[in-house]
């Protein structure tokens, strides 16, 4: 791999698990795109199949529905940083059926639910549910089977979670108009419940390496040693300003288009296309990932997204306009799930990624799930998007200092 050299943690402590060779370590990628399909289709993009239905049956306004996703984005954010660490002790495996069942019969209570509070306790536990068997672990799991070469894996992976949305979404709609919301709870809760833990009891198994005096490895570095690091804070700053606008953009993108006198179904096929060419980052940016840094990459796909906001906000209003910004956001918007977890292990190494991974993608999170807020309030504040894009732009520069600061912290480390 060309790019930068690694920080000195990452020399720390030798991986605890061998990489896989041969097909098997192809079940597990195949697995974790299900997995992250799972978390995405059903706890994000599916439940806005039920966002009419709850408003018309309990008078819920449409913002507090969706402070729904929020709490989801935010318990999964704050729990990040303690799965990884549960992950690096004990494996993936534990971790994704436990939570698969809590998921499954979290769904099966909110086909019950009658008052808001179960409707935000409900999402605070799919949140803890899609924590421990969604990006930490799968990404950890990834890491072990493949090893430091895996951008490929990593790009097939993530792909999940942009199939959640383009097959879920309609799915839900389906379930939804034919059952009703209650039985369409439940029944994606059973699906989960029958179908993905003997799935992943079945795929999901890496075993442990040992030293010479067949014992456990040394522990890599603590969560303790990786938050004291100030190249850490630095990525940290990138991923939270530079994802702040990704998935708010996309949130109201549909709402954006009609503002700008487009009819709904035309802007409907700009959001698809958006997504679409977001699938086709995933499987460009993770193998590139293989040849030049993470760091380099996402600096490329920052720069894309600039492009792509900039186009929203000053080129002349059109359909060919707005397809050509849609294609260069969706490539930089993309990329930002398969580039991660790659920026995680080429910085700080694999003796304790879940750690690591678990922390750099709170900072994510907890942009994920501010971004579409604050894309709302400014536009009830202005009446335009336009104010919440200068913003995102603001973000993304802001994403790009750090990364620059984080290549310059990384060149002055300390080499043990």
């Amino acid at each position: 791999m060309a790019g930068d050299a690694g920080h000195p943690l990452s020399a720390a402590a030798p991986a605890t698990v061998e990489p896989l060779s041969g097909r098997r370590r192809w079940v597990i990628a195949f697995v974790g795109l299900l997995l992250l399909f799972t978390s995405s289709g059903v706890g994000f993009y599916g439940f806005s199949a039920f966002v009419k239905p709850l408003s018309a049956e309990f008078g819920w306004g449409r913002g507090e529905i969706s402070l729904a996703i929020t709490v989801q984005f935010l318990t999964t954010a704050i729990a990040g940083p303690l799965v990884g660490r549960l992950v690096d002790r004990y494996g993936p495996r534990r971790l994704m059926l436990t939570g698969l069942c809590l998921y499954g019969l979290t769904l099966l209570g909110l086909s019950r639910m009658w008052t808001r509070w179960h409707l935000l306790a409900g999402f605070v536990s799919l949140g803890l549910g899609s924590a421990l068997f969604g990006t930490v672990p799968v990404q950890s799991a990834v890491a072990a089977a493949f090893g430091p070469r895996r951008g490929r894996a990593v790009g097939l992976v993530t792909m999940g979670i942009s199939l959640g949305g383009v097959l879920m979404a309609p799915v839900a709609v389906v379930l939804v108009d034919s059952l009703g919301w209650r039985s369409a709870l439940a029944v994606l809760g059973l699906g989960i419940l029958v179908l993905m833990p003997p799935v992943v009891a079945a795929a999901i198994r890496l075993p442990r390496s040992r030293s010479p005096a067949d014992r456990p490895a040394p522990p890599g570095p603590s969560l303790g040693d990786v938050i004291r690091q100030p190249v850490f804070w630095a990525l940290g700053a990138a991923i939270f300003a530079g994802s702040l606008g990704s998935l708010a953009t996309l949130f109201h993108l549909v709402s954006f288009f009609t503002d700008r006198g487009l009819d709904p179904l035309t802007a409907s096929a700009l959001l698809s296309l958006t997504t679409g060419f977001g699938v086709a980052a995933k499987l460009i940016f993770g193998p590139l990932c293989d040849l030049i840094s993470a760091r380099r990459v996402m600096v490329l796909t920052f720069s894309l997204q600039v492009a792509g906001l900039c186009g929203y906000l000053f080129l002349p209003p059109g359909v060919p306009s707005y397809a050509a910004t849609a294609v260069v956001f969706g490539l930089g918007m993309g990329a930002n799930s398969a580039v991660h977890p790659i920026l995680a292990s080429q910085t700080f190494g694999l003796a304790a990624f879940g750690t690591v991974f678990g922390a750099l993608v709170a900072f994510f999170q907890v942009a994920s799930a501010l971004g579409p807020a604050v894309a709302g309030l400014a536009y009830d504040l202005t009446g335009s998007y336009s104010a919440a894009f200068l913003m995102f732009l603001g973000g993304l520069t802001v994403g790009l200092l750090s990364l620059g600061l984080s290549g310059r912290l990384l060149a002055s480390a300390p080499r043990p």
